[in-house]
């Protein structure tokens, strides 16, 4: 199933130059009309998920050690967040190696409950069976997405009507569901030097938001200096550098020229050139209710996780808990690795996410300080057509599920490293 392309208002592409080495150095200090650092009101922004997050902290603590012990998936099937239970269930294919076995008796000592489960497959098995079945994707009409299921029972395979696919035509057990339609969410407003992440940002005609701030580096320091966009802003940058302009038509920065052959197109995102700050927006939009949080460092993804995500469109929304972790989905007929989808909480008619949000961060808070964010991912697309909140920009679509890159994939594909204080 190609997926449909929602466009906002187009606006002028400025041309820039290339800001080449200077961007490397620190910019200035946040000064003049930029929002303020921090905001004190526990109901401000992602402010109102702090608690969430102060509870959930320990649990995403626990799953990436565990997971760091196992990167291949040899015998990691998943693992699954159970906050409201005080532990995490953790699917493992055969017995424990005594390096897991040693990690989770820490984390047990420290207060975390961990729930042990036999898995049908390990996770590498199961990501195997799933790039086989992609690789003959034309055998399956309307297939949408692959994903790897967290207890190691097979794949589950998302598709736009399962009265199509026909049956026990897999490697392993599949599970077939209907995956609705996902449309990728193109357009605050007026940034200034140094640049922050979940501001508008402008690029090719199209409105979207800034994503984390990044850096890449060698052995000698720093060697550039820029942001991530989501690669579908700016599809003429496959060819020729792209200016980009903030909203309000000040110039940023320019697109680096990605080939379509590196790993950089499979996960939608884009590197700019630009001089940046470790700070995302948080709050609302065009002015009201702004301020600013730190980025001081990142988590992974896990099933149960709540997140928030930064827009220039409807702003800061921090109801979304994570549900799926794809390998593969086919977003207007391109294969995107690594998303991570969630919904909002609350009833089916909660949005999350907008038209112009796309790029913008998805993050969670530091329990030690809900002033500091830490960086998981992307916002990429949206499902589920709801209506948008009060405060969001006129005109735009919102949805109430989001599809969100992981941060570490980007960082692979793009050879770059979130941008920390």
């Amino acid at each position: 199933m190609r997926l449909r392309r929602t466009l906002t208002t187009a606006t002028a592409v400025v041309a820039v130059v290339l800001l080449g080495a200077q961007i490397a150095a620190a910019g200035p200090p946040p000064e003049g009309d930029k929002p303020g650092i921090g905001n004190e009101d526990p109901n401000a922004g992602s402010n109102i998920a702090y608690k969430q997050m102060v509870r959930q902290a320990p649990f995403v603590r626990a799953a990436d050690a565990i997971s760091a012990l196992d990167p291949a998936k040899k015998q990691l099937a998943g693992i699954r967040l159970q906050v409201d239970d005080g532990g995490i269930e953790v699917f493992i294919k055969g017995d424990p190696s005594a390096e897991i076995r040693d990690e989770i008796a820490r984390q047990e000592d420290n207060g975390v409950r961990v729930w042990l489960y036999g898995a049908e497959y390990s996770g590498a098995e199961m990501e195997n069976a799933a790039w086989q079945i992609w690789a003959q994707r034309e055998r399956y009409p309307g297939l949408v997405s692959l994903a790897a299921n967290v207890d190691g029972s097979g794949v589950r395979m998302g598709v736009q009507d399962p009265k199509q696919i026909p049956d026990g035509d897999f490697p392993i057990h599949t599970d077939v569901v209907d995956d609705g339609q996902w449309h990728l969410t193109f357009s605050r407003h007026a940034d200034t030097v140094p640049f922050w992440g979940g501001a508008e940002v402008a690029v090719a005609g199209n409105r979207c938001t800034s994503g984390f701030p990044v850096y890449r580096s060698n052995f000698f320091g720093v060697t550039d200096r820029g942001m991530i966009l989501a690669e579908h802003c700016s599809p003429q940058s496959t060819t020729f550098a792209i200016g980009v302009t903030t909203g309000a038509g000040n110039p940023i920065g320019a697109t680096e020229i990605p080939s379509v052959a590196t790993e950089a197109r499979m996960t939608d995102s884009l590197f700019m050139h630009a001089n940046t700050s470790h700070r995302i927006y948080d709050g609302g939009t065009m002015g009201v209710g702004e301020f600013s949080k730190p980025v001081t460092g990142e988590r992974g993804n896990y099933i149960n996780q709540s997140v928030c995500r930064s827009g220039a469109s409807t702003g800061t929304s921090c109801d979304i808990k994570t549900e799926i972790i794809t390998l593969v989905m086919n977003i207007d007929g391109r294969e995107v690795h690594g998303l991570v989808l969630g919904d909002g909480q609350g009833g089916s008619t909660v949005p999350v996410v907008g038209d112009g949000d796309s790029g913008g961060p998805v993050f969670t808070l530091d329990p030690a300080d809900s002033n500091n964010v830490w960086a998981v991912g992307m916002a990429d697309a949206g499902k589920d057509m709801v209506n948008c909140p009060a405060n969001s920009l006129s005109g735009i679509t919102c949805y109430h599920w989001l599809a969100w890159e992981d941060i570490g994939s980007i960082e692979h594909a793009q050879q770059v490293h979130v941008l920390t204080s």
